[in-house]
């Protein structure tokens, strides 16, 4: 019987920072902000857009608190 795989990750770049979302069996949201590969934080959600907002809100108030950004290259 061959495995039946499913991924579900979405990755972005805002404010300097990595966004990742990834669903997990749980049916639940984690999330995580990086910069220049270094988690900065994460957290769980109950949604896909819970977790990209929640995402992007972290990002924004790291930038916004003087935090490192990576500049995006190209």
């Amino acid at each position: 019987m061959a495995a039946n795989w499913s991924v579900r990750q979405l990755v972005c770049q805002a404010h300097g920072c990595e966004l990742v979302v990834t669903w997990r069996a749980d049916a639940r949201w984690t999330w995580a902000v990086s910069v220049a590969g270094e988690r900065i934080v994460v957290g769980v959600a109950n949604s896909q857009d819970g977790a990209q907002d929640a995402a992007l809100h972290a990002a924004d108030r790291h930038a916004r608190a003087d935090g490192t950004v990576q500049l995006t290259m190209f």
